[in-house]
């Protein structure tokens, strides 16, 4: 029965004899009421347990930026959005018109102006986000980006400082090297790649992450000590 469709006196007589015959659960059905979500991330599941609310049922998720607030922090706003717009057919459905693309910069202006940083593994807005270090991950990427990512940054509002978006360190292999260098106007194959990428990961042994700065040096490296 429809809670407001019906006589409040003959809905607490049903309830109440539904009481008598054993219901230990009653269930007060309302279809004119928006049900609201409001979770907290104390064991790391308020973003999960939003989007099951929103799956059955509900209309109004609270959420907040970078998931700030009381405690352990509240359900991540960007991580709801960009799940329901990346994988909404998975939810029954469940679409946003938010404009994602500002997603970043809301980001950032609520870093600054609460002084909470954000950590650098942070789904979606973080400054790893988006990034690949190691050599397999990498390969991929170069290959197919929707291999290692399932939603572009653009999405988001976040250009890339470059076009792969590979981060090169010690963990990067051949692949993510010519890639790099390639875009930096040289062009390495063979022989003298494989020695390039000796030379490049005795170097990378030695910095936890390689700068462009660092790349346009190692080609010479390799004229020096040859």
């Amino acid at each position: 029965m429809f809670v407001n469709r019906s006589d409040r006196e003959f809905l607490y007589e049903v309830l109440g004899e539904a009481v008598k015959s054993g219901a230990t659960t009653l269930c007060i059905p309302d279809t004119n009421v928006i049900i609201s979500t409001h979770c907290h991330n104390d064991l790391g599941l308020a973003t999960a347990n939003t989007l099951e609310g929103a799956y059955s049922g509900a209309r109004q998720l609270e959420v907040t930026i970078n998931g700030i607030g009381e405690r352990a922090g509240n359900a991540s706003f960007e991580e709801v959005v960009m799940t329901i717009k990346s994988k909404g057919e998975l939810l029954g459905g469940l679409y946003t018109d938010i404009k994602t693309e500002h997603i970043v910069m809301a980001s950032k202006m609520v870093e600054e102006y609460s002084g909470l940083m954000v950590q650098p593994h942070k789904a979606i807005v973080g400054t790893n986000a988006f990034a690949h270090e190691s050599g397999i991950h990498q390969d991929g990427v170069l290959k197919n980006k929707s291999t290692y990512e399932i939603m572009s940054p653009e999405d988001i509002g976040l250009h890339r400082s470059n076009e792969s978006g590979l981060t090169l360190g010690k963990l990067s292999g051949r692949h993510a090297l010519k890639a790099k260098l390639f875009e930096l106007g040289y062009n390495f194959e063979g022989n003298e790649l494989n020695d390039l990428l000796w030379r490049f990961k005795s170097v990378a042994e030695m910095k936890k992450v390689i700068v462009t700065s660092v790349v346009k040096v190692v080609p010479c490296i390799g004229f020096l000590t040859s």
